[in-house]
């Protein structure tokens, strides 16, 4: 397990981070990056993932930025089909975060973003900050 008792971490994405939102014809809106709403979803799927573990609510700050300037000279999209039915897309996008340091290791640990279970949302560290 990395250090991360500065409360400051660096990522690159290993599988797709996913985050979505539910859609009444779709059933799940998939988000973009390079919106706010993508990574308010990954914050909030963070303290999710802590209550359920903690049973108490997360009350620190918790704020990430994305890479923008690889935002904007990469494509960071990934469409996964699983089980040949169903599409999932995800975001191969680094980003930093500073958050408690229990957190970003639950987040290195479980994922970021949804669909964990499925593999999605494996980050490694990066030596250089975002």
């Amino acid at each position: 397990m990395p250090d991360f008792s500065q409360g400051f971490a660096a990522f690159s994405s290993i599988s797709p981070i996913v985050a979505s939102i539910p859609d009444e014809k779709l059933g799940h809106k998939y988000l973009n990056p390079q919106g706010r709403q993508f990574w308010e979803v990954v914050k909030g799927n963070l303290k999710r993932k802590w209550e359920t573990l903690y049973r108490r609510p997360y009350s620190g700050e918790i704020e990430i930025r994305p890479d923008e300037e690889y935002l904007a000279k990469r494509k960071t999209s990934k469409l996964i089909s699983l089980k040949g039915h169903h599409i999932v897309r995800g975001h191969l996008v680094p980003f930093s975060i500073k958050a408690d340091p229990q957190i970003i290791a639950l987040g290195y640990s479980a994922g970021f973003g949804g669909r964990n279970s499925l593999g999605f949302g494996m980050v490694e560290t990066r030596r250089h900050k975002v």
